[in-house]
């Protein structure tokens, strides 16, 4: 099995990423959590399309109604343990990359 494989393997098998596939399966199969979800994704396509724009005040403003209804969503504590999760799982990856990109650099 190459490195990357190895890796992802490892990655895979964490008990953080078990536990956030089990929320991310219950808030699927939630139809309230998921509606609210999708109100979240659009409100960050919304950002990036203005700030791709250069509508920088439109951004900011879309950003603070985004961060009022994530913090209504995350008052749920299942939420509020997925989206933990993902960001330690996110600053992980992060740092593998670049651990991988600082040996590659040195090759």
């Amino acid at each position: 099995m190459a490195a990357g494989e190895r890796l992802i393997a490892l990655i895979a098998a964490a008990d953080e990423v078990r536990r956030l596939r089990e929320i991310a399966g219950a808030i699927r199969q939630n139809g309230i959590f998921m509606a609210r979800y999708g109100d979240l994704l659009a409100l960050q396509k919304r950002i990036v399309s203005a700030e791709a724009r250069g509508e920088g005040k439109r951004a900011a403003l879309l950003r603070k109604e985004y961060e009022t209804a994530l913090s209504g969503f995350s008052d749920v504590p299942a939420i509020a343990e997925y989206l933990t999760l993902l960001e330690e799982l996110d600053a992980a990856v992060q740092e593998a990359v670049g651990i991988i990109n600082d040996g590659i650099a040195r090759d």
